[in-house]
């Protein structure tokens, strides 16, 4: 865990917190979809987290992505915001409560350095119409992710 998380949960506990977060919908040449599979819980999703104090969303988005898949992206633009509380209300396994505020972007995987940290079990391409279950809060936007819809998304 983040030391800044751990800080902040130490002071709250388990309670609810409102978050800025991002992450980013990661496409292969082929156009398949970079997923990783969470250790916490064990659902699919998209690599992404918690943007700390003095980290932009941008910067927030490339690291978790090199964190949790062992991959470095390329930002190639904005898929949307999703803020509603109903999509980006998750309790963790721990017990504590979060409502992200997420900031999705879509990328380019460009180079693999292998490996990926504690966080994450797998990590895989798939392709759009093979897709795993994936967790709710990541779930709108692989779907606005793989559509024609124009973006970004406002949800």
């Amino acid at each position: 865990m983040d030391p800044y998380i751990r800080n902040l949960r130490a002071k709250i506990g388990h309670d609810l917190v409102k978050a800025p977060a991002a992450g980013v919908v990661v496409r292969d040449e082929g156009g398949r979809v970079l997923l990783v599979r969470r250790a916490d819980d064990g659902t699919w999703g998209i690599p992404g987290g918690w943007a700390g104090p003095g980290e932009n969303v941008t910067l927030t988005a490339v690291r978790e992505a090199r964190e949790e898949t062992g991959w470095d992206v390329e930002i190639t633009g904005l898929l949307g915001v999703y803020s509603e509380p109903e999509h980006m209300r998750l309790t963790y396994p721990n017990g504590d409560m979060a409502e992200f505020v997420n900031v999705i972007f879509e990328g380019r995987a460009v180079t693999h350095h292998g490996g990926f940290d504690d966080e994450t079990l797998e990590v895989r391409f798939f392709a759009p119409e093979e897709l795993p279950e994936i967790r709710a809060t990541d779930a709108w936007p692989v779907r606005d992710a793989v559509s024609d819809a124009p973006r970004p998304f406002v949800r």
